[in-house]
């Protein structure tokens, strides 16, 4: 209510009287101060008196008392509060007489074109509000206070999940009621939980009257500003997670005096300076957690006061010095992640195997990654028999890799790529059964790597080519194989043979498959099945009138010659493609290294811009350019079954092994080496040049001996003629049924000729000058 005096005392001197004196009053309340003095005379005096007095949030400071000795402050009767006079003793002036005490009477009173989100939140309990109120109780007036001060600063209205329901309102209902807030029996808050609800703005320091609260979660939203000193105040609380927001400043010491606090997490903000000593006074916190900041600094032995702790994440920040292996003393840390930040010195790993108070036996998660560590890995590491992940990668780590390494037996995960490690891979580790990921790439490690009795998903070492060692590693049982230029590919020795025994082995079983299928066609289907125009042998076009495969169906030795020579030169050519393209001969190979494996990633990375059209365009290409080829092959292998004919099976069988070769290169080359859409087009066009050279001889044959190529041209045709007449016998038709013109070869311009006269071999000349 109104001021009372208390306490007064008089001090004076021949020259000064001081008055001591305390003063309460209601927050809100208006009072006036009136000092008289009276000297020996009865006369009143003017005196320059000064002072300090509070109201609220504001102060003043060395005033001169008016000429009448009065100090007056506002009106006692009434106040303006949100446009309307708050009488003295009405509903609405407690509950602005509390707020004040929170929030302060300046932010409550403001100008309409100065309206403050407190301003707003007080007005809507003071005005709208329908909500039975006990005014009795200030706590409750101050909860429901700030709960509607979170919604108006934190744009409550564009939130996931709003407590306007979609009206832009604030509910009439009990703020306990209201979405993420549970309250205990008594209607005290005492968990928020608005993660991930859109929330936008800055934390309000009246979030620390909220005394009872034991879990505030905030994170996964838009939060700004800083984090307000008030919220210590929060002494109950045992959970602050406010990660994934746009935090900045610095941390509050004030936390440290927290003392329930167990979860601080405040990753992925924005907050700087060093982390405060006075956190490590906590000795309840089991989380802390302030991953992806932009923290400075060091850290202090101090670190291992925090006896109850279970993780620790600074990683992602620019912390400096060296880690102190105090921290190993939380006897239940379980998460010890330190990576990308600039430590050095040693690992902060146990410095005796005899300190057992210096071996958190559950500590499962041990991540270092990306600092400036630059010791040995301690034999100690050993001691660690719960660890699961332990990610030691992208430091300057030297020496060997400890044999007691191999003790870890629950290990899952283990990268200690990119340092300066030497010598072999301890065979200690043949017992680590566990192990789905192994890292060792981007070091001086040499030997046989293939120590590990299981198979390993993800193993990738230095076994690629070039090698920065004179004596490289040998893993045949690597998933991925690196080499010195930090380019990687999959290791083809552990799932795969090699491209020349697929090739061949490929080209073999489609042959005889072929084959089989002639086979059975030939025998088992009667010639009635078999119309006569399917019978024409056509066997000049098959082979191909403009290729020098057409030899083979002429007696010159010369023609076979060059047939050979032909085939031999086309699958050198490809053979030679299909080496290059090895993983197994890696001194000649030149397939392209198109993986990264970086140390802050667990997967390999292709760099390779291939994509589904890239090989579309190529099977499109092989339809069209050597498809054809495989069937003519067949069809020549067909008719040979059927003719008995030697020659239109060897040129059956040379047109599909070519194409069959050609086919399995150019896939095999392009997967080995095209890194584009368009690479896979050019390489495609270049071997199928190669594929050609049958046709490109051919014409350099007609420039140069044209007379000979015409001569075996036409032994070509006769052979032709020949087994025409051949099959033309063994289906010669009735008396009454005429031959079909159309059945007749379609490369060739016959007349109009009966049977008899195609019998005839005095005719055979002439229609082969026709033909010519």
């Amino acid at each position: 209510g109104g001021p009372y005096w208390n306490n007064l005392k008089t001090q004076c001197s021949e020259s000064e009287c001081v008055f001591r004196h305390h003063t309460c009053a209601s927050s809100s309340s208006c009072y006036a101060m009136k000092i008289s003095y009276e000297d020996e005379d009865n006369a009143l005096e003017s005196y320059d008196m000064s002072y300090i007095i509070s109201l609220g949030d504001e102060a003043v400071e060395n005033r001169v008392l008016d000429p009448d000795y009065s100090f007056n402050i506002g009106n006692c009767e009434s106040i303006e509060v949100c446009g309307e006079e708050v009488d003295i003793g009405s509903n609405e002036r407690i509950i602005f007489d509390s707020l004040v005490k929170v929030s302060g009477q300046e932010v409550l009173t403001r100008k309409a074109e100065e309206q403050s989100s407190q301003y707003n939140a007080a007005c809507w309990m003071i005005k709208n509000d329908t909500m039975k109120i006990d005014y009795s109780n200030e706590y409750s007036i101050v909860q429901r206070y700030v709960a509607a001060l979170m919604f108006y600063t934190l744009d409550g209205a564009s939130w996931t999940n709003s407590w306007s329901n979609g009206t832009g309102y604030l509910p009439y209902n009990h703020e306990c009621e209201w979405n993420g807030i549970t309250c205990n029996e008594q209607d005290l808050i005492i968990n928020i939980n608005l993660a991930g609800n859109n929330l936008k703005g800055e934390l309000v320091r009246e979030l620390g009257e909220l005394i009872f609260i034991d879990v505030l979660n905030l994170e996964s939203n838009a939060l700004e500003g800083s984090i307000p000193l008030e919220i210590s105040n929060l002494w109950s609380l045992e959970v602050m997670k406010l990660g994934s927001n746009m935090i900045d400043g610095r941390i509050p010491t004030v936390i440290g005096t927290m003392s329930k606090l167990k979860v601080l997490d405040l990753h992925s903000n924005t907050l700087s300076s060093t982390i405060p000593v006075e956190l490590y006074n906590i000795n309840t916190l089991e989380v802390l957690n302030v991953t992806r900041n932009s923290l400075v600094g060091s850290i202090t032995s101090e670190v291992g006061k925090l006896s109850s702790l279970k993780k620790l994440d600074l990683s992602s920040n620019f912390l400096t010095g060296s880690m102190p292996a105090e921290i190993m003393r939380a006897p239940d840390l379980t998460e010890l992640i330190l990576s990308s930040n600039e430590f050095t010195g040693r690992i902060p790993l146990p410095s005796s195997s005899f300190d057992i108070f210096e071996h958190p036996k559950s500590l499962e998660k041990f991540i270092i990654s990306d600092n400036k560590f630059e010791s040995t890995i301690s034999k100690t590491i050993g001691n660690l028999t719960g660890i699961q992940q332990l990610f030691f990668d992208n430091n300057d780590l030297t020496g060997s890799i400890p044999a007691e390494l191999g003790e870890l037996v629950n290990l899952q995960q283990l990268s200690l790529s990119y340092n300066a490690l030497k010598g072999d891979i301890p065979k200690s580790m043949a017992n680590m059964n566990n192990l789905s990921l192994v890292h060792f790439h981007g070091n001086d490690l040499n030997g046989n790597a293939d120590v590990f009795l299981n198979v390993i998903e993800n193993f990738v070492t230095d076994c690629g080519r070039p090698s920065s060692t004179n004596d490289p590693v040998i893993c045949k049982t690597c998933s991925i194989c690196c080499n010195s230029e930090e380019m990687c590919q999959q290791n083809e020795q552990s799932s795969a043979l090699p491209p020349i025994t697929i090739g061949l082995g490929s080209v073999a079983a489609v042959t005889v498959l072929l084959l089989m299928i002639a086979f059975v066609r030939a025998r088992f289907f009667s010639k009635e099945e078999i119309s006569f125009k399917q019978q024409n042998l056509n066997a000049l076009q098959l082979c191909g009138k403009d290729s020098v495969y057409q030899f083979v169906l002429c007696r010159s030795i010369a023609g076979r010659i060059v047939v050979v020579f032909t085939i031999l030169a086309q699958i050198l050519i490809f053979f030679q493609f299909l080496r290059v393209s090895s993983v197994s001969d890696k001194d000649n190979s030149d397939r392209i290294y198109t993986m990264r494996c970086p140390s802050n990633k667990t997967d390999c990375e292709d760099e390779a811009d291939v994509s589904w059209s890239g090989w579309v365009a190529f099977v499109i290409m092989m339809i069209s350019f050597v498809l054809i080829d495989i069937i003519k092959g067949f069809r020549l292998m067909y008719k040979a079954t059927r003719l008995i004919s030697i020659r239109c099976f060897l040129g059956g069988v040379i047109l599909t092994i070519v194409s069959l070769v050609a086919l399995i290169t150019t896939a095999y080359y392009n997967e080995a080496i095209a890194l584009s859409d368009r690479d896979i087009i050019v390489n495609s066009v270049i071997l199928l040049f190669v594929n050609d050279i049958d046709e490109k001889l051919f014409a350099l044959l007609h420039f140069i001996v044209p007379e000979w190529l015409d001569s075996m041209h036409n032994e070509a045709l006769e052979f032709e003629f020949e087994q025409n007449d051949f099959l033309l016998s063994r289906n010669k038709p009735s008396r009454n049924e005429q031959i079909p013109k159309e059945s007749l070869p379609g490369d060739v311009d016959f007349p109009d000729i009966d049977l008899d006269v195609q019998n005839d071999k005095s005719e055979l000349d002439g229609l082969v000058e026709s033909s010519e």
